[in-house]
């Protein structure tokens, strides 16, 4: 495209630039949570702009959506309710993970599963941020409540760009919840200066234990990560 090469026309002498393809940025982004927490060994999901990652070692997934998909369409004036808005926005998204899971032949992720990048500025609102792990079906529920705080909105003007962005990313990140993450899939949400509050009691071992007979995470699993 004319403007990447316009920008490589910009680089300093002997330096150069490069693409990433989708996996690759998926590839990069666990790579990255590798090195950043040594011994962790769950899978990833990380959101963007207009993609959203899942990876793991010989799994890597992107999926061609994100807080853009959902933003546009809230933004946009139809002329009904801005609840009606925020309905079509919810089944923009579950169209495009449908149609990715299609796509792509995608199964269920399961297992432990670390929140990264933008996934986080959804975690944070929710007080999700260094506590411990849920299930993903709780995380739906979660999520739901959230946008429908948000759509009781009379519609995009009323909100913040912020909380905008926060809908848009909710919205997204529940579609792919209720899609690509199994029943027993267990998220965490880890801020970069650790999770005290996970390696400090092993009540959250226990409480993810006893929320399913075929969950089987330890705390030492759970702690490498947080």
């Amino acid at each position: 495209p004319a403007d990447i090469e316009a920008l490589r026309t910009l680089l300093p002498a002997g330096a150069s630039l490069e693409l990433l393809s989708p996996l690759d940025e998926a590839r990069f982004e666990l790579a990255a949570l590798r090195r950043q927490r040594p011994g962790c060994s769950a899978a990833m999901l990380s959101m963007g702009g207009k993609s959203m990652q899942l990876g793991s070692e010989g799994r890597l997934v992107s999926l061609p959506f994100a807080m853009h998909l959902g933003h546009d369409l809230l933004k946009a004036d139809e002329g009904t309710t801005f609840s009606d808005t925020v309905g079509r926005a919810a089944q923009a998204y579950a169209v495009a993970a449908a149609s990715a899971i299609a796509a792509q032949k995608l199964e269920p992720l399961g297992g432990l599963v670390v929140g990264v990048t933008d996934v986080m500025d959804v975690a944070e609102p929710l007080g999700l941020v260094d506590q411990p792990p849920l299930l993903a079906p709780e995380l739906v529920v979660r999520l739901e409540s959230l946008v429908a705080e948000l759509r009781k909105s009379g519609g995009p003007g009323d909100l913040s760009r912020s909380s905008l962005h926060l809908l848009a990313r909710a919205l997204a990140l529940a579609a792919v919840a209720r899609t690509l993450l199994a029943p027993n899939a267990t998220l965490i949400f880890p801020s970069a200066a650790g999770s005290p509050g996970l390696r400090a009691t092993s009540s959250a071992g226990a409480r993810v234990e006893s929320q399913s007979e075929h969950l089987t995470l330890s705390m030492s699993h759970i702690s490498a990560c947080s």
